[in-house]
């Protein structure tokens, strides 16, 4: 809660001598002595609404989470089913005559075509921008016993035009809510076909992402996914054939890659730092990787590295094995790298 005249939160239990009601003094005004505040001075109110990024008044995406839960669910459940060409006006030739011109008609005086690609894009965007402020919010509601809002949201994302997603359900766990992970598996299989980048921090229930979500994302370019409890990635992984960047750090439960990640045809950026339970890694086949950088920084459990790689690691110019201090030896192929001219850093011990 912030005043809403000097942007402070009032504390009564700690009003200073000569506080008014709003816990206010003439100093905090900034008026001269004996002239009072004016009435919207003296309200205290929350200081909401859903924001694109962060605003003034927030630290971190944490309390930019906790600002808006304050925000009323109506009018987000309203925005993920609206539809612009349904709009009403006080007015009638004013609706035809605007939405004429959102779909380019000549004449603003034409008939409106409902069925205009142009509405279509439009809602989408607005789903999309609601959704993804929308999102913690709905799964909190529904960890509550109230699925409205979440069943509206899994509707408006599905059918939405949003590239870009992070979902984090810190929020809710410091509420109290438990995610479940048939909750987690609705909201992937409700992403639409338009994301590029998705940044996921898995929730405590979840161990495993199942198989045949994330291929379904064409677009898919970057993922960053971070859970202390993740077992096991989807077998169907290499099948995500845009992707260029996969970032595992600290997912410390994860005891191997999927066996064919080296085989995914755009993949450039590898990061697995922090994954503790890896003890080996495979890099099995003949074709090479585009892959340019990997990173194993701080997996305490690697004690090998593959032997041979044959092509597989010919693009690469940078891999780090920094922290791993359980690997037993440095391969041939990690000097022919450096030859190469790549960047390579080594354990202490292996230097």
């Amino acid at each position: 809660m912030c005043n809403f005249f000097t942007g402070r939160s009032p504390d009564e239990s700690h009003k200073p001598k000569g506080a008014s009601a709003s816990g206010m003094t003439v100093a905090d005004t900034g008026l001269p002595a004996g002239k009072k505040p004016p009435p919207e001075a003296q309200e205290n109110r929350w200081a909401v609404g859903m924001t694109e990024g962060l605003v003034a008044s927030d630290r971190d995406e944490h309390s930019k989470t906790a600002r808006e839960e304050h925000f009323p669910a109506d009018p987000l459940a309203g925005a993920l089913t609206a539809r612009l060409q349904a709009a009403l006006a006080s007015v009638e030739t004013d609706r035809s005559n605007l939405l004429n011109a959102i779909s380019g008609k000549e004449s603003l005086d034409a008939r409106v075509d409902t069925s205009h690609m142009a509405y279509s894009e439009i809602n989408a965007r607005i789903r999309g921008h609601t959704a993804t402020t929308a999102l913690v919010r709905a799964v909190i509601e529904n960890g509550k016993g109230d699925p409205a809002m979440f069943n509206v949201l899994l509707e408006g994302l599905v059918e939405s035009s949003v590239t870009s997603l992070n979902i984090s359900f810190s929020q809710a766990v410091k509420q109290g809510v438990t995610v479940t992970p048939k909750v987690f598996e609705q909201l992937l299989a409700s992403m639409p076909a338009t994301i590029e980048e998705l940044r996921i921090e898995l929730p405590a229930s979840v161990a495993k992402l199942p198989d045949g979500k994330l291929k379904e994302l064409p677009k898919l370019r970057s993922l960053f996914i971070s859970g202390s409890h993740l077992e096991k990635l989807p077998e169907d992984l290499p099948e995500c054939y845009s992707l260029t960047t996969l970032d595992l750090v600290s997912c410390k439960a994860l005891p191997a890659l999927p066996k064919k990640i080296f085989d995914l045809r755009s993949l450039q950026h590898l990061n697995i730092s922090g994954c503790n339970s890896i003890m080996n890694i495979n890099a099995t086949g003949i074709a090479a990787s585009p892959l340019e950088t990997l990173l194993i920084e701080d997996c305490i459990g690697l004690m090998n590295l593959p032997e041979t790689v044959g092509n597989k690691f010919n693009n690469v110019k940078m891999l780090s094995v920094r922290g791993c201090f359980n690997l037993s030896a440095m391969p041939p192929w990690v000097a022919e790298l450096e030859k190469d001219g790549a960047a390579v850093q080594r354990p202490y011990h292996l230097e």
